[in-house]
């Protein structure tokens, strides 16, 4: 799914394409797209250090106030998430893996998987900012 991403203390912001984890508690930023919006990993505080498990084992992360914003399918209006992003720094093992958009994004969606279509179709239930977009 694609959103605007912006991190005010790092001050990077862009487009970015994340791939919908329902397995994943945060949405994480991966060193593909970090790299892409240009973050400065050396700004990362050892303070919002934590470890990240998943399915490809652990990493280090850190924590970073973000604002996440999708617009829905007619571009009429964007729905806006404040969140505490997870960053994951680059290493040799993780530089193709896509973002995450975890659940702290999706519980506030009913999500519907049509396979027929091949697509994936999230109805806002609740946001914590609505833009019109016209």
């Amino acid at each position: 799914m694609q959103a605007w991403i912006h991190i005010p203390r790092l001050e990077v912001e862009g487009t970015l394409w994340f791939l919908a984890d329902t397995g994943a508690d945060r949405t994480t930023l991966m060193p593909v797209d970090g790299l892409l919006i240009e973050v400065n990993y050396e700004k990362l505080e050892d303070g919002s250090k934590k470890t990240a498990s998943g399915i490809g084992g652990s990493s280090d992360s850190f924590t970073e106030e973000a604002f996440v914003l999708f617009a829905d399918a007619d571009d009429e209006v964007a729905y806006g998430y404040r969140i505490e992003l997870a960053i994951i720094p680059p290493e040799d093992s993780n530089e193709s893996i896509p973002s995450l958009l975890g659940r702290d994004i999706m519980k506030n969606w009913r999500i519907v998987f049509d396979q027929s279509e091949n697509e994936l179709i999230a109805h806002v239930r609740r946001s914590d900012h609505e833009l019109s977009l016209n």
